[in-house]
């Protein structure tokens, strides 16, 4: 894990391989679950932008579906929740969602600027410090 400081916060550099179980904590430090999976959005970006985690709560079978906006922070470790409230009803897929470590991680893909079939053994992840309230 890396981290780089920038004029307006820090840049928090990490693997999804790393992060995939790490504890998942509201805003008082109180433990809500483990992270599962990364949500992406498939569009127009080369690099794009997390939508949701998918988060195992205990007590629960299936896991859930937690927007990014509810996301304060994120690193190999930790994932910190601005709110304790989480919308229990199981995660399902929509439409051009992309799960990276179910869809991605340790698969075939073609890298078409190589123009080469490649395996993708990890996947790096950027988390801008979020400046809540300012």
């Amino acid at each position: 894990m890396q981290t780089a400081q920038h004029g307006n916060g820090s840049t928090v550099l990490f693997y999804l391989s790393e992060a995939i179980g790490a504890k998942v904590v509201g805003p008082s430090d109180e433990r809500l679950g483990n992270l599962r999976d990364v949500i992406v959005q498939v569009g127009g970006e080369p690099f794009p932008r997390v939508k949701a985690l998918v988060v195992a709560v205990g007590g629960i079978a299936t896991p859930v579906f937690v927007p990014w906006d509810s996301v304060a922070s994120i690193d190999a470790r930790i994932v910190r929740l601005l709110t304790t409230r989480i919308d229990l009803h199981p995660f399902e897929r929509r439409e051009g969602e992309v799960l990276v470590a179910g869809d991605v991680l340790d698969r075939q893909i073609v890298d078409v600027a190589g123009r080469r079939v490649v395996r993708v053994n990890d996947a790096q992840l950027r988390s801008k410090e979020r400046r809540v309230g300012k």
